[in-house]
Parts: structure tokens; C-alpha cells; sequence
């Protein structure tokens, strides 16, 4: 190429060089002085060009015009440099300046506690504060030009963020408001920001980015979430809890009660003021002065406040409640604030009383049986209980038990000593039925034979939680049972008999096999039963329950009928029906599971207890007819009395008529005198005769005032010849009662014969007969016969119930037994004790009726 064009092309270049530089200062001193520089150099550059034409043509220049041209160069290199000398220093002192602005910038932007984002127009990091990289998880090296929607927010909110951005940026905000967004940290965690932004501008006033200061309220929110959580907790808790709540403040004695607290008195909202008087004038008055202690104790000593009391309601009873509560005390110690609730334990206190009047009950029954009963708890195997009898039956004491509960194993013979305790223990820990006969040895060297049982008891979830056991004392019966087995063998050597029935099921219910008494007790032959479903061998509707029974337990392993003895119902091969005690076992065999029931016919033992139950009704009977002999003497006196006066009436009667005089009201006055005198001996033969009939038990509505009425009339006799004088205290509305009034009228009669009896040897003038009965609750009623007689003695104290046990010399021993029974069977309980001053008392309780109709 032309050496003429490379240079011009050259000198063209520095001056698009000079023109560019020049639109970027923006002083005109300083376009001034950079001009004259690049003047200079274009001089300087001419001045080269000339010279190297004038060289590469041959020639020199002739009219010194490089010269000329360096000259110019020179001034003009002079003149830029000292316009714009000043300017570079002035430029390197203002970028100093920015160099310190800046760095006490980003420390103003360090310090403070929000966290600070720029973002350019295209959505990258431009500036970021020492809180918005250590809540980000970032060093400001490393988060400084990165995509702020792809670093700092989540991914399920990016492109809504980004496009909301692009619209600020586009459209010019707003920016002002505050708003709540998300923002996703380095390590993946999500934290809530308030967020408020600012648009960056250029210096043409242009939107060149966002920046964003925000505050973390991530905890703020969780805060605030969980304090409505607890608030609305504590709502339900107040409408849903059953208990009265109170809020009571000391110092202006002003306490706040909950609606349900006036629920529990039978009170409205606005009947009941919220003060400390308005709950205090409610509290028995037997409570307050405990209660008002108890207070004063837990705001001295800041012990726990739990106390039961009595309030009255609006309906003017008293129920029970129970207060707990807790106070709060000021710097000082003195408490300032008392809040706490109250629960209604009305039921729960009438249920403490009958479960105290039903241990006794217990206690007197297990006291006074004759085999030994014995209660421990299952899982401490702690002993809860054992009678008193347990001395006579093994010659331990008890309290020997009570130290170590296994003592008695001692008395048992060496030879069962081991096997004895061995089922025993292994049944108390499965919680299993177990029954074992076995001997002990008393301390004077006496054998006996023991039949020992233990029950488990399980609560209402099935649990067993107690081990209930009876031991009883069969010495007698074993031997008898020996003598009938070897009487037994020398009649018949080759005859023996099984008592119960063995029947194996598998788990269809399919009959395996039977022992020869069962197939005698259901009459089939060993061909016509086995491999048939043992529902043959039960009557409707226990037939279609049996095989649910199994499949129930193969599903769910709860066993309802294994391991117990139930008392159902069988059917033989001829339809019949019978009675029998079933226990069912499960036996494990070949990997397989076998079924073995027990049955025993209880055909006689149902015969016998109806037996013993005629033989009670005739002993009854008996002991009435021995009453009535007792009573002759003066029953006949009682019949004679109103048969003299009929004779003698109509004997008047008749002579008035013979001679022929008119009738007069005389007359017929003296004429119905004698019939209600012959009503009265009707009435008390007609009352005689009801009382010693023979007659199957009546269960009857009985009006117990009315049957004192009658007994007392009836043994007016009695009462007059021994010299009795009875006080008669019946409330007018007794509760009506369910009985038989023939038996009642028994127990009535006998009490108060040996009443009349025991106060033979007090002074007439002190012959005195209490007769009272009045309602003991809702569901109960006591009728008491009181006397000032000899009272009972220490012995006949604890027999004086027992047959056959009797204080007189012609008597039998069975009245107040049978008395017993008869109360007993009525649902009620006979007891004896003495009075304070002299005499005895003999009271008994029956169920009032409840007006459903008996069956």
C-alpha cells in the first residue's frame, strides 16, 4: 500500500481518537486543554508525515515548515498540559474523597439491622450489607453480581417476584408500600421479610436498579402464631373444660368468674356478682372458717391450695366442690392475685360413702364367713387383704402373712409345698384362674386339706389389675369323699365315674373327641358326634355366637370365654335342654391349636338349690308357728275380748226383743257395737291365719308404716302382759318398699318378741320399746327396734346371728338367722349393737323402690 495513505489514514485515526475523548469530559476547561493536546500531537504528527514524504520522495523541505510545525507543537503541548494539570489533580482528590464517601457508606450500611440489596435493571446484586449476606448465608464477594431471584427468593415464588420487578422497573413503582415476602437462605432455610424499596436512578434521572432494606419477622410471626394458638387453647379450655374457673385480685377484692363457674350454682351471668362475698356467703357454714384458713396458709406459706367444700346452690341445696389454685405475690412477698378452679364432686363424695359403706359390708361378710379370703394387687403383688379366719384355717397369724405375703407356703406338707407355689405364682403373673387342693400341717401337728382358689379381676378395659382368692378348709369333705370312694371300690372294684365331661374342639369348632360322660350326658354315640360342630351340642342362640367367639379370638387374641367358667346351657342329642358349668383351655399340639372344655351337668346342683331353698321356706315357716305358740296365751285373750262383747251384746239384744220392746237406737247401737267387735276378732284371725300360712315368697309393694302398725297391734297382748311401753316413730312418708310383708312382718315380730324377752328382768316402770324407721337416702331405708334389756354380750355380740345360737333356755337359735336371711334376700342388711345407756338395738335396710313394675 501507499506510504502516503498508511500516514493519512493514521493522522485520521488520532483525530476520531481526540473527538471521542472530547465527548466524554463534560467541563468545557477540560475540553479545552485536552484540544490543545491533541492539536499538538496532530502538529506533531503532520510535522512527521511531511518529513517522512519529503524522505521517501528524495527531497528536503525547502521552506522549513517542520520547524514551524514542531514550534506550534511545543506551545500547544505547553497550553494543554497546564489547562488540565490542575484538572488530574482535582479528579485523583475527588476520587479519594468518593473512596472515603463510599466506605463510610457501606459501614452506615454494615451497621445497621435490616438487610440491604441493590439490583440493577436486569435483576443482578449490586450492593449488598454485612446483615443481608449473614441472613443469606453469602460473603459480599460472592453474592455481588449474582440473580437475585435465583439466590435470594424460592423457587415456588421466583417468576411472580421477577415479574413484578420487570413491571416496577418498566412502569416507575410504586415502591413505597411495605410488603411481606419470602427469601431462601444459602443452607435452604425460609425466612419472612417485611420488605421496603427504593428505585435507583441514573444521572440523567433514568431507573438503573432497586434497593431493598428488609426486616426478618420470621420469629415475630411464629411468635405471634403461637400466642393466637395459646389464646384460642385457652378459649376451648374455658368453654369446654367442665370445672368453674376464677380470677380473684386482692387488691380490689374483685373476683372474675367464669360462666361455667355460675353454672355449677345454678346461676345466671348477671346473677351472680363478681366478688369475694358473692362465693363466701355461699359456703357452708360448718366449711368456712377451714377454708378461710386454708387461704391464709397458702398465701403464708405458698403451699398448694386444694381444698373440698360445701356450696350452696340456687336452688338452695349443697353440693360438694373441690378448689385448687395459685397465687401470685409482689416483690415484697404479699400475694397480689389468687386464680384457680373449681370442680363439682358431688357424686364423686356419694360414691366415696357407698364405696365406704360397701367395704364394710365386705368386711363383715368376709369376717364372719368361714373360709379364708384373701385380695392382692396384681402388679405389686402387694397383699391388700386377708380375714381374720386365716388364723383358725392355718394357724398362722396374719400379720406373719402381712410381712411376707408366700409365709403360708410354710404350712404346707413338703411334698406340695413346691408344686402348690409353682401354680400359684405362675398363675397370679399370667393372671389366670387356678384352684389346687393341697395339705398343711397346723403347729400342734394336725393335717388338713385346703381347696384353694384365686380369681382374676379385671377392670373395665379387660385388664387384670387384682388377684382374688378364697381358701376353704375341706378336711371333712375329703374325708368323706374318701370314705364314699373306698366304700365305692369294695362294692364295685371295676366301676368308675368322671364327674365332668371332656369335650376336644379344633379351631373350626369341629369336635375331635369326647370322654364316655360326656357322651352319655348329651346321649350320642362316638360315630353320630365326632368330626360334627360342637354347636350341635348347643341350644339357640348360643348355637350361632360359637363359631364368632373363635374367629373373633384367631383375629384379635382377646380371649372372652377361654380360661373362664361360664354357666350356660346345653342340648342333647333328643333336643332337651340342661344346665351346665363350661371352662375352657387352649392346648398347644403340633404347631396346632386344641380346645379342651370341661362341662358339668348342673342338673342337681340346680335341684339342690331349690331344695335348700323350700327347706329355708319351711324352716321359716316353722319358726312362724313357734311365734304364734309363743304368742297363744295372749291371742286368745285377744280373741276372747271382742267375742265377750259380741256375746254379751246380742245376748242384751235378744232378751230386749223377746220381751217384746220396740227397737230403739239403743238397740241398734248395741246391735253394731257387736258387729265391729266381731270384725275385730275376724280381722286379728284373718292377720293370724296370713301369718302362718305356708306360701311361696311374694315380691309385693310394702308400706313399711303400715306393717308396724299391723305387728303392733298384733302383739298388743304381749306388750300389755309384760308391762311395754313402745314409742312408735315412723315418718308418715316412708318410701315404699319391695318385699314380702309376711317375711317383713316375721323379722318385725321376732325383733320385738326377744325385746319383750330381754327386758324381763328391768322394772316395769322401765320397760321401755323404741320402734322408729325413717329413709337413710334416696335408695334407702332403716327400720330400728330399740330396748333397755340386758344388751348383748361380748359372745353373742359375734354369734349372735349364727343357727342354732341362742341366749334363752327354751329357745331354738334360728330366729335371728332366719331373720338375717330374709333381710339378706331382700337386698338389705341386719345388724345388732348395743346402746350407749342400756339395752340393745336391732336395725335392718331395705332398697326403696324405685316404681318400675318387679318381674
Amino acid at each position: 500500500m501507499d506510504v502516503k495513505i498508511i500516514l493519512t489514514l493514521s493522522v485520521a485515526l488520532q483525530y476520531v481518537a481526540a473527538a471521542m475523548t472530547l465527548r466524554l469530559v463534560r467541563t468545557s476547561t477540560a475540553r479545552l486543554g485536552w484540544l490543545a493536546i491533541f492539536v499538538a500531537i496532530g502538529l506533531m504528527a503532520a510535522r512527521r508525515t511531511i518529513t517522512l514524504y519529503h524522505t521517501f520522495d528524495g527531497a528536503v523541505t525547502p521552506d522549513g515548515s517542520a520547524e514551524i510545525i514542531a514550534l506550534l507543537t511545543s506551545i500547544l503541548m505547553l497550553v494543554g498540559i497546564a489547562t488540565i494539570g490542575p484538572l488530574f489533580n482535582a479528579v485523583a482528590v475527588s476520587e479519594r474523597a468518593l473512596r472515603a464517601e463510599k466506605s463510610r457508606a457501606q459501614t452506615y450500611l454494615d451497621v445497621v439491622g435490616v438487610m440491604m440489596v441493590a439490583i440493577d435493571r436486569n435483576g443482578h446484586i449490586t450492593l449488598a450489607n454485612r446483615k443481608a449476606c449473614e441472613m443469606l448465608g453469602y460473603d459480599e464477594e460472592s453474592l455481588v453480581g449474582q440473580d437475585w431471584f435465583d439466590t435470594g427468593r424460592p423457587p415456588q415464588t421466583r417468576e411472580e417476584a421477577r415479574t413484578r420487578f420487570v413491571k416496577i422497573i418498566n412502569e416507575g413503582g410504586p415502591t413505597s408500600e411495605y410488603t411481606e415476602g419470602e427469601i431462601i437462605t444459602r443452607s435452604g432455610e425460609t425466612r419472612l421479610i417485611v420488605w421496603h424499596n427504593a428505585l435507583l436512578r441514573d444521572a440523567e434521572g433514568n431507573i438503573a436498579g432497586i434497593l431493598g432494606s428488609g426486616l426478618d419477622i420470621t420469629d415475630r410471626k411464629w411468635t405471634e402464631e403461637k400466642l393466637k394458638r395459646s389464646e384460642e387453647r385457652y378459649e376451648l379450655a374455658v368453654a369446654g373444660t367442665t370445672d368453674g374457673l376464677w380470677d380473684w385480685d386482692l387488691q380490689t377484692n374483685e373476683v372474675h368468674y367464669s360462666p361455667r363457674f355460675k353454672e355449677l350454682l345454678g346461676y345466671e351471668g348477671s346473677e351472680f356478682d363478681h366478688t369475694l362475698d358473692a362465693w363466701a356467703n355461699l359456703l357452708h357454714p360448718d366449711d368456712r372458717e377451714r377454708i378461710f384458713q386454708a387461704v391464709a396458709f397458702h398465701h403464708k406459706h405458698r403451699s398448694p391450695y386444694d381444698v373440698e367444700y360445701r356450696l350452696k346452690t340456687k336452688s338452695g341445696d349443697y353440693r360438694w366442690f373441690r378448689a385448687r389454685g395459685k397465687s401470685i405475690w409482689d416483690a415484697d412477698g404479699q400475694p397480689t392475685r389468687m386464680a384457680g378452679s373449681t370442680q363439682d364432686i358431688t357424686e364423686q363424695k356419694q360414691a366415696e360413702m357407698d364405696t365406704r359403706e360397701s367395704e364394710e359390708r365386705f368386711r363383715q361378710v368376709a369376717e364372719n364367713i368361714t373360709e379364708v379370703f384373701w385380695l392382692t394387687d396384681w402388679k405389686t403383688k402387694q397383699l391388700l387383704y386377708v380375714s381374720p379366719n386365716y388364723e383358725k384355717v392355718f394357724g398362722r397369724t396374719v400379720e406373719s402373712l402381712r410381712l411376707n405375703r408366700r409365709s403360708w407356703l410354710t404350712a404346707l406338707v413338703p411334698e406340695d409345698r413346691d408344686r402348690v407355689g409353682a401354680a400359684f405364682k405362675n398363675a397370679a403373673e399370667a393372671g389366670v384362674f387356678v384352684e389346687d387342693e393341697y395339705r398343711i400341717v397346723h403347729p400342734d401337728g394336725t393335717q388338713r386339706w385346703i381347696r384353694d382358689r384365686a380369681y382374676p379381676v379385671r377392670n373395665e378395659a379387660g385388664e387384670v389389675y387384682r388377684i382374688v382368692g378364697v381358701a376353704e378348709d375341706v378336711t371333712d369333705r375329703k374325708i368323706a369323699q374318701r370314705e364314699q370312694v373306698e366304700a365305692s371300690a369294695r362294692m364295685n372294684a371295676i366301676f368308675t365315674s368322671i364327674a365332668d365331661c371332656i369335650i376336644l374342639i379344633d379351631e373350626e369348632g369341629i369336635i375331635e373327641s369326647l370322654n364316655h360322660s360326656a357322651l352319655e350326658l348329651f346321649g350320642y354315640d362316638a360315630d353320630e358326634i365326632v368330626g360334627k360342630n360342637v354347636t350341635r351340642l348347643m341350644p339357640a342362640p348360643f348355637r350361632h355366637e360359637h363359631d364368632d367367639h373363635i374367629s373373633d379370638y384367631l383375629r384379635t387374641g382377646i380371649r372372652k370365654v377361654i380360661g373362664q367358667r361360664r354357666e350356660v346351657a346345653g342340648c342333647r342329642k333328643d333336643g332337651s335342654t340342661f344346665p351346665l358349668e363350661l371352662h375352657v383351655s387352649e392346648i398347644n399340639l403340633d404347631d396346632r391349636r386344641i380346645y379342651c372344655g370341661v362341662v358339668t351337668d348342673l342338673t342337681n346342683r340346680r335341684e339342690a338349690d331349690e331344695l335348700i331353698a323350700k327347706h329355708n321356706a319351711e324352716l321359716a315357716h316353722v319358726a312362724r308357728l313357734s311365734t304364734m305358740g309363743e304368742m297363744a296365751a295372749g291371742l286368745a285373750h285377744e280373741v276372747s275380748q271382742p267375742l265377750t262383747a259380741v256375746v254379751n251384746y246380742t245376748a242384751g239384744s235378744y232378751r230386749h226383743l223377746r220381751d217384746g220392746a220396740p227397737v230403739t237406737p239403743e238397740l241398734i247401737d248395741a246391735l253394731d257395737r257387736a258387729a265391729s267387735q266381731a270384725r275385730r276378732a275376724g280381722e286379728i284371725i284373718h292377720r293370724l291365719y296370713d301369718f302362718a300360712q305356708k306360701r311361696e315368697p311374694r315380691s309385693d309393694r310394702v308400706n313399711l308404716s303400715t306393717l308396724i302398725s299391723e305387728v303392733i297391734q298384733l302383739l298388743a297382748a304381749e306388750l300389755r302382759s309384760a308391762g311395754v311401753n313402745i314409742e312408735r316413730n315412723v315418718g308418715v312418708d316412708l318410701p315404699i318398699v319391695l318385699g314380702d310383708s309376711v317375711q317383713l312382718q316375721q323379722v318385725m315380730i321376732n325383733l320385738m318378741m326377744n325385746s319383750i324377752e330381754a327386758m324381763i328382768e328391768t322394772p316395769v316402770g322401765k320397760r321401755h320399746m323404741s320402734i322408729s324407721a325413717a329413709a337413710i337416702s334416696s335408695t334407702e331405708v332403716r327400720v330400728s327396734v330399740s330396748d333397755r334389756g340386758h344388751g348383748l354380750g361380748p359372745d353373742a355380740q359375734q354369734n349372735i346371728f349364727d343357727q342354732f345360737h341362742t341366749t334363752k333356755e327354751d329357745g331354738l337359735g334360728m330366729g335371728l338367722s332366719i331373720s338375717r336371711t330374709i333381710i339378706e334376700s331382700h337386698g338389705g342388711l341386719l345388724t345388732a349393737t348395743n346402746n350407749d345407756s342400756r339395752g340393745a338395738t336391732f336395725s335392718f335396710t331395705l332398697p326403696c323402690h324405685d316404681g318400675k313394675e318387679s318381674k
